[in-house]
């Protein structure tokens, strides 16, 4: 309850008259804007707000963590301080966009610190709006996607390089140019190499050495053993 006590005088004497109002739901508001302040400060992303021409009103500790600046610094500011000078055409369709009641999710950009980094950003956008529904401001909600993009990167960066290893096995495919009497295969520029040094190239396969039956027999005049392979069957 709120209580107002005012002195009124009557004649010679005093009286008061006193007005009590229920706040119940003022308290209520209250205290949820008081939760929804601490969530927004407390965030890792930056939530930002902005008026409709772009001038920054609101600027949390995340804004601060991703961006470097201080909300002392920004307040005030047009917030394509922000945005690279390539990207700044990509602001006026956000804001149409927006003044048709869309939201904009995860949309991946770059933006730019205090000290001239890029960083990599997913922003979340959408129109704040008055009790009567007019849109009277922007908000953004940026998060740091930087390692994230790093990973995709060389996720990109591993399959490229599968590809051409994949692309070197198949090199080995159609027909091979290869000497009858010393086995040796000649390159596409010409040279002969030696079978094992041609396929180590161009796969991942590689070597050991040891000696068939028949060699064996024409080289040394006996037959090595041959110990027989049992599979096991589950």
């Amino acid at each position: 309850m709120e209580l107002s006590i005012l002195p009124l005088k009557v004649g010679a004497s005093y009286r008061f008259n006193a007005f009590i109002a229920d706040i119940t739901e003022r308290k209520r508001a209250e205290g949820t804007k008081a939760r929804l302040a601490a969530i927004v400060e407390s965030s890792d992303d930056a939530i930002i707000g902005k008026t409709l021409d772009g001038i920054v009103i609101s600027w949390n500790s995340g804004a601060e963590r991703i961006f470097g600046y201080t909300a002392e610094e920004v307040l005030g500011q047009p917030v394509t301080m922000l945005i690279p000078p390539d990207r700044l055409d990509e602001e006026p369709p956000i804001i149409d966009r927006l003044r048709r009641g869309e939201r904009i999710e995860h949309f991946e950009t770059v933006r730019r610190r205090k000290d001239g980094e890029e960083v990599d950003v997913s922003l979340t956008i959408s129109s704040i709006k008055d009790e009567t529904g007019k849109i009277i401001g922007i908000s953004k909600i940026a998060r740091d996607i930087t390692e994230r993009q790093h990973a995709k990167e060389e996720r990109e960066r591993l399959i490229l390089d599968l590809t051409d290893a994949l692309a070197q096995v198949k090199t080995m495919k159609g027909l091979l140019p290869i000497c009858a009497s010393c086995k040796k295969i000649r390159t596409d520029e010409g040279y002969w190499k030696n079978i094992e040094a041609y396929i180590e190239e161009h796969s991942e396969a590689s070597f050991t050495h040891g000696i068939c039956q028949d060699c064996a027999q024409k080289l040394y005049g006996y037959q090595p053993k041959i110990e027989e392979k049992r599979e096991e069957r589950l």
